[in-house]
């Protein structure tokens, strides 16, 4: 599926994460740096779900890497046209009660 952003387990993967990150940072200049999702593993049910830039993203793996890694488990995906108000993602749910069919 296209629709399914890249994602990157960490701290076990952070060499492919980072080699990603820099060769996005690469492609895009300026206003158009690509952002990222960092969020914990195991349901954490939206909490503790960070958006980064290329650089903040940079600094995070390279900690990784020297093994400062203190986050526990989490993900990286790479965040396409992002949603977001006041740089907070956001999200709509509906949700439809059918009472005779």
């Amino acid at each position: 599926f296209n629709f399914m952003p890249e994602t990157y387990l960490l701290p076990q993967q952070w060499e492919r994460t980072l080699a990603m990150v820099i060769s996005d940072a690469s492609r895009c200049k300026g206003s158009e740096q690509p952002r990222y999702f960092l969020k914990p593993t195991r349901g954490s049910c939206g909490r503790g779900i960070t958006v980064l830039d290329a650089a903040g993203a940079t600094r995070l793996l390279q900690s990784a890497c020297k093994g400062e890694w203190d986050a526990g488990d989490s993900i990286l995906q790479r965040l396409i046209e992002p949603a977001l108000v006041h740089n907070y993602k956001w999200d709509m749910r509906l949700y439809v009660l059918v009472t005779n069919f």
